[in-house]
């Protein structure tokens, strides 16, 4: 008998910029068996699911795991994606990303964790690969806006004390 090992669903932050501003949009699905979470990630990326019919996505130019949180009685992976900078037709406004915090030190899980903290966490986490990893950094070279608006963001792994 196959132990129930739980569920796990990955979900996509596809991040871009435009006028200053970042939007995102969330792609997800529940992980397959047997399914590595980044080919899932990178899967569902690059699906021609945007609001307008045929529509075809860009290339992704960066795809990186940003957190986890366990949400609905499964565990939820976050990446975050960039495509060419751009958002995505549908995508939303990033709100102040405010950072969700538990309150006690024995108990890491914040009893709600909302989208836009999930997606400013994964701004954050982006701008600080752009300067810690040179490989995230040349891949953004070439986005423009992406590139200037992450810039009004605190570079932060997880959990990192802010200022």
């Amino acid at each position: 008998m196959e132990q129930d090992r739980g569920r796990v669903w990955v979900e996509v932050l596809v991040v871009g910029a435009r006028g200053g501003g970042i939007g995102f949009r969330v792609i997800g699905g529940e992980l397959t068996s047997g399914a590595h979470p980044d080919a899932t990630a990178a899967g569902m990326a690059a699906q021609c699911d945007g609001p307008q019919p045929c529509w075809v996505p860009p290339p992704l130019t960066v795809l990186h795991s940003t957190s986890w949180r366990y949400e609905l009685g499964r565990v939820v992976l976050t990446y975050v994606a960039v495509r060419d900078g751009m958002p995505d037709p549908g995508s939303v406004a990033l709100g102040d990303g405010e950072i969700a915090r538990s309150g006690d030190p024995v108990a890491p899980s914040p009893p709600a964790v909302t989208l836009d903290a999930v997606a400013g966490h994964a701004v954050r986490h982006l701008a600080w690969l752009r300067s810690t990893d040179e490989v995230v950094a040349t891949a953004l070279a070439g986005t423009d806006e992406l590139w200037s608006a992450l810039d009004a963001y605190v570079p932060a792994p997880a959990g990192a004390l802010l200022p």
